[in-house]
């Protein structure tokens, strides 16, 4: 029988048919399978042979070949040149491949691109069941099958794609064609799957040498872990294990890791956790933890990703949740003070209650509020004690036409102290009252053109506050922020709980903005940013001899202004002026240039004058560049002017590839605390698209 590739031809006539995927082999009923080519060809014996063109089809896949040969007694199929399987996204090329019957298939000369991004070549593959098939002589990368710069190549594999592994015998690692590593067995993860990763080399003037290989288990589909045991020159054996979990409620990742120190005869650990839950009834509960055996653990063992940026660690916890009108919330904080012999003078807070009641009063239209906080303090040198915090506060709103708006605000605060090892008695009481009025006045004006807006936005804000002297109430979290136009509206410019200001202050903040866009119809970009404003004090009386009152009742001028004349391209400055004394306490400037490519360059300058707080002077400029598609260049030098010493700096080149990575990375680094010692080193990276990484 010969036919025109005009017609189709139904398999009705032939057995139900097994095709091979790169996922599984999957029985499919004749009556869903339909072939098409150019010519088919019956003989006396019932084989039936298509050329040109041919394509099997049906739903879940397609073969595509130059000729098929179908043998209905045997219900076996063989395809011949440029044999093409397609089925979801795994793509299939082999010479030759002959289908059985019996769920098992033999291709030649096959190139395979799977859905997970592996490349595959093999000079035999055999079909032996849905879900497994073995090669001789195979490749495998995850780089594409035009550039593909390493290999795994296995003189036999086994592949088994319901597990997601390779199991290869005498494998190569080769780069560029020229084999690197030579293992006698191997098993590679294909998807997420328990395996040994690649193992990594450090060295540190500490430890000495640090090898560690790292072993990944993934028993379930809901939780995993890293096992990684090193082995160190100076301290031998140093574990460090690593669990994670998942779930509809949330996600918990601990940590450990300890090492017995030879050198101060006692073993040394670190414990991270990071919880984040939902809980029932609306509660969630999230802790974070990063405690040590001792202060000097970073200094020692610490790699310089890890090392917190700051003298304390902290480990803290929350619980909270909603009742009607009410949020409250349960917390709690332990600190750790880095490079110090002991914490017993670190201030650490048990369980905090903490509660906020909010009602809308219609009748008045007006909100009320109830602030609620009870603490407990623990320092085992020192002061310590509870403290009970309590502000009731009343806030009303007036719309005197569309551009000006005026809310006034009325509260009272209540603290008690109970206090154990305080000289001055154990119950201790501060109240206090305060109001405060602000009034904003909405302006703009719109060119002609629709293209132009200016918005002028002048803020006048009273506010009026009866504390007490403060100076012989502890202090347990409060510390005076200096002025600054973020602060400036704020009324107590003191944060935590134990300092409220007594004041009688008028501030006044003048906001300008300008926006501009191409068209009436296109979305607005902000050109530019202005913001001037002062404060006056009537009062000018401090509540606690750590703080001195101001000499004038007029605060310094403060200011900040952005301008971002087009995409990318951004210069802000900001300063505050005494206008007394006549000199810039605190003065900043900087500039950034960013394109749509990733480029960055950056650049900002810091000074604080030593009249008015701690002298500094800081500069600081980072770059980003990519040097071409794969070439990208990053730098950070931190340099304090004041004291004429670079606080951080950092070179590093980056190499990027579809299938793998690169990155040399020299820097030198402040130790947190010292005086004037840093760390100094070179960081490399390697990375290997499906394999893992080598280095940090």
């Amino acid at each position: 029988m010969r036919n025109n590739r005009a017609g189709r031809l139904l398999f009705a006539l032939l057995s139900p048919l097994i095709l091979f995927s790169s996922h599984a082999v999957r029985e499919v009923n004749a009556n869903e399978v339909t072939l098409e080519a150019d010519r088919l060809l019956r003989n006396a014996d019932g084989v039936i042979t298509a050329t040109g063109g041919v394509v099997v089809d049906q739903p879940a896949q397609q073969l595509h070949a130059d000729e098929v040969i179908y043998f209905p007694d045997d219900e076996r199929m063989i395809a011949n040149h440029h044999v093409t399987i397609v089925r979801d996204q795994d793509v299939i090329h082999a010479d030759s491949a002959q289908l059985e019957r019996n769920e098992t298939a033999q291709f030649k000369h096959v190139q395979a691109q799977l859905r997970g991004g592996q490349y595959i070549e093999a000079e035999t593959i055999e079909q032996l069941d849905h879900y497994r098939f073995s090669g001789d002589d195979l490749y495998l990368t995850y780089c594409p099958s035009d550039d593909a710069p390493w290999k795994l190549h296995a003189a036999r594999a086994d592949v088994d794609q319901d597990e997601g592994v390779l199991i290869a015998k005498h494998m190569r690692f080769e780069v560029l064609d020229m084999p690197i590593v030579y293992v006698p067995y191997w098993r590679q993860a294909l998807r997420r799957g328990s395996g040994m990763m690649i193992p990594s080399f450090t060295t540190s003037a500490y430890r000495g040498s640090d090898w560690a290989l790292p072993l990944y288990l993934a028993p379930a589909s809901h939780w995993d872990a890293t096992l990684t045991p090193h082995w160190t020159t100076a301290l031998g054996l140093k574990s460090d294990l690593e669990l994670r979990h998942a779930s509809t409620f949330g996600r918990e990742m601990m940590q450990y890791e300890s090492v017995h120190d030879p050198r101060m005869g006692r073993s040394r650990y670190r414990i991270v956790a990071d919880v984040d839950q939902k809980w029932l009834a609306g509660m969630h509960f999230s802790a974070k933890s990063d405690h040590l055996s001792d202060g000097f653990y970073f200094a020692d063992m610490g790699t310089q990703l890890d090392r917190p940026y700051g003298i304390f660690t902290q480990s803290h916890m929350e619980l909270s949740g909603t009742v009607p009108t009410t949020l409250w919330r349960v917390t709690g904080l332990h600190q750790q003070r880095l490079l110090a012999q002991g914490n017993a003078n670190t201030l650490q807070i048990l369980p905090r209650l903490q509660t906020q009641t909010t009602i809308n009063i219609q009748a008045i239209d007006a909100l009320f509020r109830l602030d609620h906080q009870t603490t407990q303090f623990v320092r085992q040198q020192g002061y310590e004690g509870a403290r009970l915090f309590v502000q009731p506060s009343l806030e009303k709103q007036w719309h005197w036409m569309p551009a000006i708006q005026t809310t006034a605000k009325f509260s009272s605060q209540h603290t008690r102290y109970w206090m154990r090892n305080f000289a001055n008695g154990q119950t201790l009481i501060r109240n206090s009252v305060g109001a405060s009025l602000e009034t904003r006045f909405e302006l703009e004006h719109i060119s002609d053109e629709k293209v132009w807006r200016h918005a002028l936005t002048p803020i006048v804000r009273y506010d009026a506050s009866y504390a007490p002297n403060q100076t012989q109430l502890p202090n347990f979290d409060s510390g005076f922020g200096q002025l600054s136009i973020n602060n400036l509206l704020m009324g107590n410019r003191y944060s935590g709980l134990d300092r409220i200001e007594r004041m009688q202050r008028l501030s006044l903040l003048i906001d300008n903005s300008w926006q501009h866009k191409s068209e009436p119809d296109q979305p607005a970009h902000q050109v530019g940013k202005l913001r001037i404003g002062a404060a006056y004090d009537f009062l000018r009386q401090s509540v606690d001899q750590a703080k001195v009152a101001p000499l004038h009742a007029l605060s310094s001028l403060v200011a900040d202004a952005s301008l971002q004349p087009m995409l990318g391209m951004q210069w802000m400055a900001g300063t505050q002026y005494n206008p007394f004394e006549r000199y810039f306490a605190t003065s900043y400037a900087g500039v950034s240039l960013s394109s749509d490519d990733h480029d960055n360059i950056a650049l900002h300058w810091s000074k604080t004058d030593r009249r008015y707080a701690a002298a500094s002077e800081l500069v600081t400029a980072q770059l980003q560049w990519m040097m071409g598609a794969r070439w990208q260049a990053e730098g950070l030098w931190n340099y304090d002017l004041q004291h004429r010493f670079t606080q951080q700096s950092s070179v590093a080149m980056d190499y990027i590839h579809p299938c793998w990575d690169a990155k040399v990375e020299g820097f030198r680094q402040n130790v947190v605390g010292s005086t004037g010692l840093s760390n100094i080193g070179v960081r490399f990276m390697l990375g290997l698209k499906g394999l893992g990484g080598l280095g940090s």
